[in-house]
């Protein structure tokens, strides 16, 4: 099952790297747009790859990273909705 594996890393590494390259040609680079499109990106490997090519144990641990990718996403949108909308 190593080829699971790899698949979801190469399409997650792969969909990051095109991001990147998108975001600093069209020069709207930033962390905050680059992390979304990853968790984007790890969202999309994740459909793709799991129900077919996955063994258990790795879509438990890929879980864990989904869940803390979507949990630093609330938090940055947090950020950015109290950085607009001060509470005092």
């Amino acid at each position: 099952m190593r080829y699971g594996r790899t698949t979801f890393v190469a399409v997650s590494l792969g969909w990051s790297g095109v991001s990147l390259l998108f975001l600093v040609s069209v020069g709207v680079f930033t962390y905050e747009l680059l992390f979304v499109c990853s968790l984007l990106g790890l969202l999309v490997a994740r459909e793709l790859t799991f129900s077919v090519y996955v063994d258990p144990s790795w879509q438990r641990y890929a879980h864990w990273l989904t869940v803390l990718g979507l949990a630093a996403f609330v938090g940055t949108l947090l950020g950015n909705f109290l950085r607009v909308f001060p509470v005092l």
